[in-house]
């Protein structure tokens, strides 16, 4: 796969969601500056030359920019991934901070955008990569477009969630279209991280040789209660970096074609404990008839069985989606709307608005889109009788 042009993604996707920031096209990377700025990755005998070209030729598609997310982009930008795609649907917080490391007090204190803000500090790090940020909440109608919609496709699908749901219709996507998936998850002092290398398509071989993908563990997705979360069990800082840095070395050993050496197991760790574990899983695919990789059913990505509306982590709130994308003048007649009601923020990614109401907070968050996070309401029919009565919408 080589560079083709000066701009890698096509109109297709909406340019409002969407920002390129790069001060050099990735071909413009000479051997010599290869073979400086990343001079002690080069010594490495498993990269080498050869293999930081490869990096650069690479294009790694992020979905979930929080604690995972921004510290598997900080060691991918470093390392010279030469394109990084960023997907996230919400915004900074303080309570981010003490694990997020991408973002700052001031990204929090204006609410930005999760995917601008980390895109602009990946700019600051690396000059010579090119960064795509795109605020939406991925699902089943619109997964496959946005993977789709880059003139140089991801080469390979790495996971920053915090939820199950949404994972399995990544693995989905990644079993279908043949694209090495690299699962992880932190909660408390413990975490793990397992590759999906899929099966080829039909008539085509693959250079790596297969191994198991999440559904040939969890056919029909984990049972409910089965997984503790951020909300009740917390989450250490050391233990998502531990993750996000194991993820992001199997991200480079797929980048450099290093398949043998890729995790064929579900490796764990517990850090209070200070032991870990690799569970042997690989070959599940052969015993139990895994409905993705062996059925081709796809239920996740298709929408069967994928939620309308996902409890955020850590957060008091929930998503709405409206009919319609929201223009500018959406936004200058809302904020008419709430004047005097409280504080209204905007700029060229989000509209923030905070009231207070019966002796509570309430933010709204906006996204042009159409994506609305209403933050103090309990269910989703309360945070669409709240947009209507303060909002219009």
């Amino acid at each position: 796969m080589g560079y083709r042009g000066p701009s890698w993604f096509d109109s297709k996707t909406p340019a409002r969601t969407i920002r390129r920031l790069s001060l050099n096209p990735v071909d413009s990377e000479s051997g010599e500056r290869l073979t400086s700025r990343y001079d002690r990755q080069v010594r490495l005998p498993d990269i080498g030359v050869e293999g930081q070209a490869r990096i650069r030729d690479s294009v790694a598609m992020v979905v979930g920019c929080g604690a995972l997310g921004t510290g598997i982009l900080n060691h991918l930008a470093r390392a010279g991934v030469g394109r990084l795609i960023i997907i996230d649907r919400d915004v900074v917080e303080p309570s981010n901070l003490q694990r997020q490391s991408l973002f700052d007090e001031r990204d929090a204190l204006d609410g930005r955008s999760k995917a601008g803000a980390a895109a602009e500090r990946i700019a600051q790090i690396n000059r010579d990569i090119e960064v795509v940020a795109i605020d939406e909440d991925l699902g089943p109608g619109n997964f496959a477009a946005v993977a789709e919609s880059f003139d140089c496709p991801p080469t390979m699908l790495i996971d920053g969630l915090d939820n199950f749901d949404t994972r399995l219709l990544m693995n989905d996507y990644a079993v279908r279209e043949c694209i090495p998936y690299v699962y992880g998850a932190a909660v408390g002092w413990t975490g793990g991280c397992m590759v999906t290398l899929p099966p080829g398509l039909e008539g085509q071989a693959t250079p790596w040789e297969r191994t198991n993908c999440l559904r040939c563990i969890f056919a029909e997705g984990p049972p409910p209660g089965l997984n503790q979360t951020c909300d009740t069990a917390g989450v250490a800082g050391p233990a998502v970096g531990v993750v996000a840095s194991y993820q992001a070395a199997e991200a480079l050993k797929i980048a450099v074609g290093n398949w043998p050496k890729v995790e064929r197991n579900l490796w764990s760790f517990d850090l209070l404990q200070g032991s870990s574990t690799s569970l042997k899983v690989d070959g599940l695919h052969r015993n139990n008839q895994c409905p993705a990789c062996i059925g081709r059913r796809f239920e996740w990505l298709e929408g069967d069985r994928h939620p309308t509306s996902v409890r955020l982590c850590g957060q008091n709130a929930v998503q709405i989606e409206l009919r319609a994308p929201l223009e500018s003048q959406d936004f200058d007649q809302i904020e008419h709307r709430v004047k005097g009601l409280g504080k209204v923020r905007r700029d060229d990614r989000v509209c923030r608005i905070e009231i207070e109401h019966d002796n509570d907070s309430i933010s709204f968050i906006l996204f042009p889109r159409g994506r609305v996070l209403v933050r103090g309401a309990v269910d989703v029919e309360q945070g669409r009788s709240l947009c209507t009565r303060f909002l219009g919408l």
